[in-house]
């Protein structure tokens, strides 16, 4: 019994230290086709009538707080909740507040469209103009993406490895990783964060009024990015 017990004992233990020296994945190989997008939508204007649209995303709100299911399937929800934020989303009754301001059927049409074109789920505005718009896009995916999955479930080593990959094949010449609600993101450039989820990549934009980033539009950024989660 006692040689049976040790035996098990034995055994525990290779397994505990075999999990611990696991290989880390490796992704240099991987090719990758993502660039940073150069979205151009139409000029918002607005009035107060309203109309119906056709929609791509799987859109339900309640209270504020808005959830998407893209047609990939990512769910991303964005909590509004004490922000002034018009949201437009590819739903029109779900962003119905917004899409009755616009001033005809023909313009809330066209963003709409675009909005679907372009894989764009979140387009905000701020209703005090702070800045000038707030996307967030999934701009398909590649080699690498469907390699990592998920960047949440990689190691802090992996997860700077794609980082740096992803800067170099954007052209950016640095990084800077956050993480938000427990979803990791790439920092390339002053006003671009990337994740990957659901084996594609998830971009939001932020778009200040002026030529550069300042303080004040990090920290819009930054509350923006506090009120989204990828689930």
């Amino acid at each position: 019994m006692k040689k049976l017990l040790c035996l098990f004992m034995v055994f525990a233990l290779c397994l505990s230290v075999g999990s611990v020296f696991a290989e880390e994945q490796d992704f240099s190989g991987d090719q990758i086709t993502l660039t940073i997008p150069d979205i151009s939508l139409p000029e918002v204007e607005l009035s107060s009538e309203a109309r119906s649209m056709a929609t791509s995303d799987v859109v339900t709100v309640s209270n504020g707080v808005y959830d998407v299911v893209t047609p990939s399937g990512t769910n991303l929800v964005l909590d509004t909740q004490g922000l002034p934020y018009m949201t437009f989303t590819q739903s029109f009754y779900a962003s119905l507040d917004a899409y009755s301001r616009l001033e005809s059927d023909e313009k809330a049409k066209e963003l709409i469209d675009a909005l679907i074109a372009d894989s764009i789920h979140f387009y905000i505005l701020d209703t005090y103009q702070a800045f000038s718009y707030i996307l967030v896009a999934t701009p398909g995916s590649d080699m690498l993406s469907q390699h990592v999955r998920n960047l949440n479930s990689l190691n802090e080593n992996e997860i700077n490895q794609v980082a740096a990959a992803l800067a170099n094949s954007c052209g950016v010449s640095d990084y800077s990783l956050y993480t938000f609600n427990g979803n990791v993101w790439i920092q390339l450039g002053a006003n671009n964060l990337f994740s990957i989820a659901n084996s594609e990549y998830v971009n939001v934009c932020y778009m200040p009024k002026g030529d550069s980033m300042t303080e004040d539009d990090y920290k819009d950024f930054t509350d923006f990015m506090k009120a989204l989660t990828i689930k």
